[in-house]
């Protein structure tokens, strides 16, 4: 088996993993775009292994109009995720891509003779390569402008963004990049160039780039949630795969020059990966550690201490102090904010817990000034949650632009700017707005992942509770505090009127 071969295989294990993933936890058309894009390349992929493990030149001629199939579908899927996911204006570009893609389909599969692919050649003594017909230079330039400018698009959207959304994008931006620099080198045999498409073999770098993405900074909103077992699973798989190709390549190349069997090759290379094997892969593991799971905490656990000690609160200022403290301590947060609404007067904070930057220090309680950090009650926020109950991330708000208008978008983060708010988490009494939980940025830089919300969500539905029975033990305490005064009052009077029943008492 030639390296040509062995990068197809790669490509398709690497897709196959990534498209599971893709379509099992798909909710958008966006998803579903992206997991064709990904099609797309595994049909590529597979195609490669065929082709390169082919001496027969019908055969090779049928897995090439198959191959082409995967490479005409790939700039036509990859601008509409660029376009969905860039959110551009427009679809005329969009009807453009998908009839070009259409027409050169036709074209590959008619198989009029020089037409799209002329004849074949054997390349590098190994395997048959396409040559380009009379109409593949015009495909080969509408492949490049599309790719070309979806990158464009992408990369302008990300100069214009900001916060955990500008890192999402730079991470699909390098792997996109990474990818279709290796890709590209697959059109050199067809125009001349002798140049072996090893090019392949960066292709899964933008799967994995895409692929971390997806699972630390929730790109494109997919809800995955991945124990450590399973990405310890995949990283070995992988690793494995790469060893695999590492030792076939070497055997190959190391027989050719010095002419010695490649059984004696393939076991000396066999040991030698075999000894850098377990500190490689436990390398990894402790990135993934670092990276993956640089901070985490016990989901079930948390709820369940959480409520157990909200159920034995009743004073408010204790109940907010501790709120805020355990989801500022347990998420890592920059800052949390907790307003509470003030009859005529907005949301006040009630509770502040931050770390100074400069000398790393927390600091904790209410904001020196009564006048510091409102809400309005009629600002645009408010009114946000007055038609929603949902934690709010900042970074989805540009999603919501159709529905609430550009506008009301710009006057929401307006009212956030003060606070640093990156997550908002509304607390619902009697279906009014009793609270406002302001989050800031995690200290990790990671998005807040569908775990966060979840938890979120629950807590606020447990302050909500907390919060009605701290104000139903007040009342309780002040109706018997009165009972009382009533009773010591009437037991007064009545004394004063009968003289005799008092000293009877004394």
């Amino acid at each position: 088996m030639n390296l040509f071969a062995l990068s197809g295989a790669f490509l398709f294990s690497t897709g196959i993993i990534l498209l599971v993933i893709i379509f099992i936890s798909s909710r958008s058309r966006l998803h579903y775009i992206w997991g064709f894009f990904n099609v797309a390349v595994t049909i590529w992929g597979t195609s490669v292994f065929f082709i390169g493990r082919s001496e027969d030149y019908l055969y090779s001629q049928l897995w090439w109009k198959i191959a082409h199939v995967g490479i005409i579908l790939i700039p036509v899927f990859f601008y509409h995720v660029i376009h969905l996911l860039c959110r551009l204006p427009g679809k005329k570009i969009i009807f453009f891509v998908y009839a070009q893609g259409v027409l050169f389909l036709v074209l590959n599969m008619t198989g009029i003779k020089d037409l799209f692919t002329s004849q074949l050649i054997l390349v590098f003594q190994s395997f048959y390569y396409f040559t380009p017909g009379k109409l593949y230079h015009l495909f080969f330039a509408c492949w490049l402008a599309i790719v070309f400018y979806g990158i464009a698009m992408l990369f302008i959207t990300y100069r214009k963004s900001s916060g955990i959304r500008r890192n999402q994008l730079a991470l699909f931006l390098i792997g996109l990049i990474v990818g279709f620099s290796g890709g590209i080198t697959n059109f050199f045999p067809a125009y001349g160039l002798n140049l072996y498409p090893l090019g392949n073999y960066g292709i899964p770098l933008y799967w994995i780039i895409a692929t971390y993405a997806i699972l630390r900074y929730r790109l494109m909103d997919v809800n995955l949630i991945f124990k450590k077992s399973m990405v310890y699973s995949l990283s070995a798989g992988i690793l494995t795969s790469l060893f695999v190709v590492l030792v076939l390549t070497m055997t190959k190349f190391v027989s050719n020059v010095t002419g010695i069997t490649s059984f004696t090759i393939t076991t000396i290379a066999a040991l030698i990966i075999a000894v850098l094997f377990n500190p490689l892969k436990n390398r990894i593991q402790s990135l993934i550690d670092k990276h993956f799971y640089k901070r985490t905490y016990d989901y079930y656990p948390t709820i369940r201490d959480i409520s157990r000690k909200l159920t034995s609160m009743f004073d408010l200022d204790e109940l907010f102090n501790y709120i805020g403290g355990v989801i500022f301590s347990t998420l890592g947060l920059s800052n949390i904010y907790l307003l509470h609404t003030i009859p005529g007067r907005g949301y006040e904070i009630v509770c502040h817990k931050s770390h100074k930057k400069d000398k790393d220090k927390k600091t904790e309680g209410k904001p020196e000034s009564d006048s510091e950090g409102k809400i309005r009650k009629n600002s645009e926020l408010i009114n946000y949650f007055k038609k929603s109950d949902e934690v709010l991330i900042k970074d989805e708000l540009p999603g919501f632009q159709r529905a609430l208008g550009l506008e009301i978008i710009e006057r929401i983060k307006s009212d956030l700017k003060p606070f640093s708010g990156e997550a908002m988490v509304p607390v619902f009494i009697d279906k009014k707005l009793m609270l406002l939980l302001i989050l800031g940025e995690k200290l990790s830089g990671d998005m807040f992942t569908n775990e966060d919300i979840n938890l979120l969500n629950i807590i606020s539905n447990q302050i909500a509770i907390a919060r009605k029975n701290a104000e139903l033990y007040k009342d309780k305490v002040r109706s018997e505090r009165l009972a009382s005064m009533g009773m010591m009052s009437a037991t007064f009077a009545h004394e004063i009127r009968n003289p005799l029943t008092s000293l009877k008492t004394f």
